[in-house]
């Protein structure tokens, strides 16, 4: 059965998190997409289940650039917030992309997060996250080896 995309939610790793609409995604690709399970007992056990994907690229269309309220630091003045492309372009730091469509399914797809020489620091940004924007104002993101 063929789902319509509605929306595409950038997953940071402070835990922040923003969604856009499909309308305003221009190029969305996904490759070398590997499936993981992982068992956890913080508390309670359970089991986590996911993809990787290997390699992203994705094209945002300027209508996407919106101040967005950040969830985690509401006492932050509007004067004070940032565009979503500004926090693309600041911190290299995507964790996950989720996709979620019109039928109310979501598939998440976790980015090659690899922090280099900055190994277990708080903070430390991916050396596989690269963006920009192009000169019509397009925003284009890469995540991944090569």
């Amino acid at each position: 059965m063929l789902r319509e995309l509605k929306s595409v939610q950038f997953v940071f790793e402070n835990c922040e998190e923003f969604e856009i609409s499909a309308e305003y995604v221009e190029t969305l690709a996904f490759s070398r997409i590997n499936s993981f399970v992982r068992y956890y007992n913080m508390g309670s056990a359970g089991l986590f289940d996911g993809k990787i994907a290997g390699k992203m690229q994705i094209l945002l269309k300027p209508e996407a650039n919106f101040i967005y309220r950040d969830t985690l630091n509401d006492a932050v003045s509007d004067e004070e917030r940032c565009t979503t492309f500004q926090r693309i372009l600041k911190w290299r730091d995507i964790t996950a992309i989720a996709l979620e469509y019109d039928n109310g399914d979501t598939d998440t797809y976790y980015t090659d997060y690899d922090e280099g020489a900055n190994e277990g620091k708080l903070g430390a940004e991916n050396v596989h996250q690269r963006a920009g924007t192009q000169e019509d104002g397009t925003l284009w993101l890469k995540i991944g080896r090569g």
